[in-house]
């Protein structure tokens, strides 16, 4: 039986439509509407192959695509944890190591009216197998012969984005000088179908370097390190899936005009999107309503001064007798790409 390993380029293409109606809150109505979505991908696949039979080493594959159809949108995958894809980093992490860097440790004693005697103990710690660098540091007060277990305060650079982030604990004991670290940190340098989290990972030691033992190892969903954030849909989302207006403080106003089957009609209009860039409505008018015209559709004026892009353009009709009104609107989306709405 032989077992032969090769390459497979695989691309990919969906076609799909969705159906939906809309509620109708207040009376007004929406239709049903269906949307194409076209998408596409490629990936290299590695194959175990028995003879003419082949399938994927894989227990599941990633194919990072791009939607080309209704609109043109490429995830923003993250990247991931510091050092998650360091050669070695799995191999490491079974046996941890650090480097406890830039101590420096303050002994105030103070003169009891302009400073107060405290001390301060600050150093960096470098994880080997992710290379990742935090800095720790704290104030605290500790009396001759005590030696408290003092928790110090580590941070470093991660990626908002990402699920996966390294965490840092440090303990200080001042009088023996002993430190202890807490790291967890994330591998996916030999396969990211098979991350692996080295969670909770402890050591004890009174000087540098720094020799842990690894306290438990778990896997992780395939491919999970580099995937971002699930957020709420914005307004691009919004307008592809599930348009929708909110229409607040609606007026007639008759006053403006000697004849009264005319009016200026005003009303507020919001992009009803669970992530707007602006969470204020847009006020729309026309001052010159006919009442009794039901068919025109009249151009909205905004504030003054104001242009906005969401509602970009907007066209309103009204009917004096039903009350009811109609309103058209185009607007931009810049949530996902601001230099290409």
């Amino acid at each position: 039986m032989a077992m032969l390993k090769s390459i497979f380029l695989l691309t990919f293409a969906a076609a799909s439509a969705l159906a939906q109606t809309q509620p109708a809150p207040g009376g007004c109505t929406t239709n049903s509407f269906t949307i194409p979505s076209w998408a596409s991908g490629n990936a290299s696949i590695p194959l175990v192959c028995d003879g003419d039979e082949c399938k994927s080493s894989n227990p599941v594959d990633l194919v990072k695509g791009s939607l080309s159809e209704p609109v043109a949108i490429t995830p923003a995958y993250a990247e991931g944890p510091p050092g998650h894809k360091n050669p070695g980093c799995g191999a490491l992490s079974k046996t941890p190591k650090w480097t406890l860097g830039t101590i420096i440790f303050i002994n105030e004693t103070g003169d009891g009216s302009t400073a107060i005697q405290s001390q301060s103990i600050q150093f960096q710690v470098i994880n080997e197998a992710t290379g990742h660098v935090v800095g720790c540091l704290n104030y605290f007060l500790a009396g001759p012969g005590e030696d408290p277990r003092l928790q110090i305060n580590c941070g470093g650079g991660t990626d908002r984005k990402s699920r996966y982030n390294i965490r840092t604990d440090a303990v200080f004991y001042p009088r023996s000088w002993k430190f202890e670290i807490n790291e967890t940190w994330y591998c996916d340098d030999v396969d990211s179908a098979k991350p692996t989290e080295s969670t909770t990972t402890y050591c004890q030691a009174d000087s540098v370097p720094v020799q842990g033992q690894a306290l438990s190892e778990t896997a992780l969903a395939p491919y999970s390190i580099e995937d971002p954030i699930p957020t709420v849909d914005g307004c691009t989302i919004s307008s592809v899936v599930s348009p929708s207006w909110v229409l607040s403080n609606f007026e007639v106003d008759k006053s403006t005009s000697d004849d009264v089957s005319s009016a200026a009609i005003s009303f507020n209009l919001r992009l009803n999107t669970q992530n707007s860039l602006f969470d204020f409505p847009v006020f729309v008018y026309h001052d010159d309503v006919k009442l009794g015209d039901a068919e025109t559709w009249y151009p909205g004026s905004f504030g003054a001064g104001e242009q906005p892009l969401a509602p970009k353009t907007c066209s309103f009709r009204y009917d004096g007798k039903t009350q009811e009104v109609a309103i058209k609107t185009d607007w931009v989306c810049i949530d996902i790409d601001p230099e290409h709405p």
